[in-house]
C-alpha cells in the first residue's frame, strides 16, 4: 500500500502547558506488511526530505540516511 497524507505535527503537552505546532507537512506512507511500514515527511515547497522513518516488527524509529529496502 502507498499513501500521500498532510501531516500537522505538534509537540508539547498539555500538563506543561506548552504546545509547539508545526507547518503542515506532506508525508508518503508505504506499508509492505502490517510490520514493514515507512513514513517519509517533505518540507512544505521545496520538497527536501526532512524525516524518514522505518518500522521492523518492534519499533519505529528514524532511519539513517541509507534508506530501507523496501
Amino acid at each position: 500500500m502507498n499513501a500521500t497524507v498532510d501531516l500537522r505535527p505538534v509537540a508539547g503537552s498539555k500538563y506543561s502547558g506548552v504546545i509547539e505546532e508545526y507547518h503542515e507537512v506532506k508525508a508518503f506512507l508505504l506499508a509492505q506488511r502490517p510490520a514493514q511500514i515507512r513514513m517519509i515527511g517533505q518540507a512544505p515547497v521545496v520538497g527536501t526530505t526532512i524525516f524518514d522513518m522505518a518500522s521492523d516488527t518492534e519499533s519505529f524509529a528514524s532511519t539513517s540516511p541509507q534508506k530501507p529496502n523496501f
